[in-house]
């Protein structure tokens, strides 16, 4: 089921900013989310835009949001809510498992 965003669009100058942002940016990830507003502008679904960026349809409704709410400097920022991986920090931070006191063995026991 393809979901549609509305009629979504972009005024010609915005779309050129979004356009010429696109084109210098080296992050991956923010260039995805750029092509998704262009291509939702040209009429593709949630669904055919999270298909070509290989990302969820969750996720391109969440960019849209995003740039709808709080405009393209919002879109273009990366922030996460996810752990930042202090507790994998924490585990090898004398060194190697044996050296913090924790039995490493592999294959892992059954029993």
């Amino acid at each position: 089921m393809e979901q549609t965003t509305g009629q979504f669009s972009l005024p010609t100058l915005v779309r050129k900013k979004i356009e010429k942002f696109r084109h210098k940016e080296r992050d991956v990830r923010i260039h995805h989310r750029l092509s998704a507003l262009l291509w939702l502008a040209d009429g593709y679904s949630v669904e055919e835009v999270a298909a070509l960026l290989g990302v969820c349809s969750r996720t391109v409704k969440n960019w849209l949001a995003l740039y709808q709410k709080d405009g393209l400097d919002a879109l273009c920022s990366l922030q996460y809510k996810g752990d930042p991986g202090g507790r994998v920090r924490l585990l090898y931070s004398s060194g190697f498992p044996e050296k913090s006191g924790l039995s490493v063995s592999w294959p892992p026991s059954t029993s």
